[in-house]
């Protein structure tokens, strides 16, 4: 009796050998105009249909990316649409025919991640039409060699292009896109060869003003942007200017004349469009010191952006568009020194609103601090709760400092403990030695830990002293705190901000906090005195005036 072949292997012998289907798709492209004469889609499919019809293949569908230079298989659209339609088709098509495996990929790890793989789980086979390439083994590693071929010949030309555009960056040339304040001009530096260079538009003086004032310092980058928002400056989509946009604006050497970039090596080079610049070399180092003082957000660097003179930045409104004031340093004297100001840029109030020196503002808001004190209930359950958290503070230090001295003192009885054990002899001298330098770190960092401890103790009570003599004193906290904290004590006491009319000298607010109140300490105002309280027109009156 002869064995009979299981069902489920007869099924795997049938599919074993059963022909493909002679049905196939076949691709061609291009990837610029410069291809047509050599490799036009016409020459492809030419020598596509005479290898279909040698071969006994019926091209079912033609799929093709001209224009397409895509170096990987699923950045190719018409690519993607021929595996879609082979796989709403499996079984039916059996082969996809290119005019040679550079048409297919250059690059080696899409074609068999992103295409070959696809095309095998489909039971497809890939076949050129200039090149040998079957099923065997020859013709498989065929395939392989010539789309490493492609990938090769493609990773050549892009060094040599790399090449040429560092040659063409070191003479000083523009090669790349949109810039503000600048028009992209097109030079004929050869038979079939041009360069670009730069031509000033009308947007260079907005982009010179917006240099100017960030290098006299006073400003963030923040308040460049809202000037350049303000000033119609837009990027190469037409959308208002974002920070990263403002930021590679500030850092972009171009607008003083010259090259640096990739191509470059990030050096810098002299431009051909060094009689276009917008910003002399000064000004445009001046705006990198200031830069580097004012460091974005960046691996882990905190933001600086406050700055002594002007507390009162973003926090007073200007009174004829109720917007923060802008704070600049514009030179004075002849170029000589600087003035610090409070100012309104915006174009509804130029010509409208004077500035007024930063000094003068401060001292004027100090001034209004002297007439704002804590309401009594305030004062009675700030200090409670201040006593309470303070003494929670200080119950903790104390227990942590009284845990450390514990554990010097057992150290210190350890070491005695040792010495002791090896006057009698019960330790050698190499134990004593490593048990002893052991302990006296243990005690160096301890000791350090303790010093850290008592000096937070110290500072603690300190501040707690210091708000308690100060704490119904809100001129005194303002005078005597830092820049950031005199921005977060003047929020509290006026959260919508307050508005300065510069032409009046008069202060003005909409709300105060309900923990203050205003409570002029003289009983009969000068003129000159109520000027500092009185509420600008359109803005609802809180304060007496």
């Amino acid at each position: 009796m002869e064995p009979t072949i299981p069902q489920r292997l007869l099924n795997q012998k049938k599919r074993l050998n059963v022909d493909r289907p002679t049905k196939a798709v076949a691709y061609i492209r291009v990837s610029d105009d410069s291809q047509i004469d050599g490799e036009s889609l016409d020459t492809q499919k030419a020598h596509i249909e005479t290898y279909a019809e040698r071969h006994g293949l019926d091209i079912v569908k033609w799929f093709g990316d001209e224009g397409e230079s895509a170096k990987t298989i699923s950045k190719r659209a018409d690519m993607m649409e021929m595996l879609k339609y082979c796989a709403a088709r499996k079984g039916k098509v059996g082969y996809a025919v290119f005019y040679n495996m550079k048409r297919a990929s250059r690059d080696a790890k899409s074609y068999y991640g992103d295409f070959k793989t696809v095309l095998e789980g489909l039971g497809m086979a890939v076949r050129s039409a200039t090149e040998y390439i079957d099923d065997t083994p020859t013709g498989r590693f065929m395939e392989g060699m010539l789309v490493l071929n492609g990938q090769l010949d493609n990773e050549i030309k892009g060094k040599t292009t790399v090449d040429n555009m560092q040659s063409v960056a070191m003479q000083g040339w523009w090669q790349h896109g949109f810039l503000h304040g600048y028009d992209l001009v097109r030079i004929k530096v050869g038979v079939k060869k041009k360069h670009t260079t730069l031509k000033k538009n009308k947007n260079a003086t907005v982009v010179a003003s917006l240099f100017h004032a960030f290098a006299n310092g006073g400003l963030t980058q923040s308040d460049i942007k809202r000037m350049a928002n303000e000033r119609g400056l837009r990027n190469f989509k037409g959308k208002p200017l974002d920070d990263n946009g403002i930021h590679r604006m500030l850092t972009q050497p171009t607008y003083a004349g010259y090259i640096c970039s990739k191509h470059t090596n990030y050096e810098m080079y002299e431009g051909k469009h060094i009689g276009e610049a917008i910003v002399d070399l000064d000004t445009f180092q001046r705006v990198q010191q200031q830069l580097s003082s004012t460091s974005r957000t960046r691996s882990g660097i905190k933001m600086v952006i406050n700055n002594e003179q002007y507390p009162l930045k973003r926090f007073m409104l200007c009174f004829n568009c109720i917007k923060p004031l802008y704070a600049s340093s514009p030179k004075t004297g002849g170029g000589k020194s600087h003035s610090p100001r409070y100012h309104c840029a915006r174009k509804s109030c130029r010509g409208i609103v004077p500035s007024m020196k930063a000094e003068t503002a401060n001292e004027l808001f100090s001034k209004l601090l002297k007439d704002i004190q804590p309401e009594e209930s305030t004062i009675k359950l700030y200090r409670e709760i201040l006593n309470r958290t303070a003494m929670r503070q200080l119950d903790n230090l104390n227990n942590r400092i009284g845990t450390l001295r514990s554990s010097l003192t057992s150290l210190e009885s350890e070491r005695n403990t040792a010495m002791r054990r090896w006057n009698s002899g019960s330790m050698s001298d190499s134990d004593k030695d490593g048990l002893l330098a052991s302990i006296d770190v243990d005690r160096l960092e301890k000791r350090e830990q303790l010093e850290a401890l008592e000096e937070q103790q110290s500072i603690k009570r300190t501040q707690i002293d210091y708000i308690m003599n100060f704490m119904g004193n809100a001129h005194k906290l303002w005078v005597d705190a830092d820049v950031e904290m005199r921005q977060r004590f003047q929020s509290i006491i006026f959260p919508e901000g307050v508005v300065l009319d510069t032409k009046n000298i008069q202060f003005g607010t909409s709300l105060i906090s309900p923990l203050y109140r205003y409570a002029p300490i003289k009983k009969d105002l000068s003129m000159s005195d109520k000027s500092l309280v009185v509420i600008p027109r359109g803005i609802e009156p809180l304060l007496p005036g």
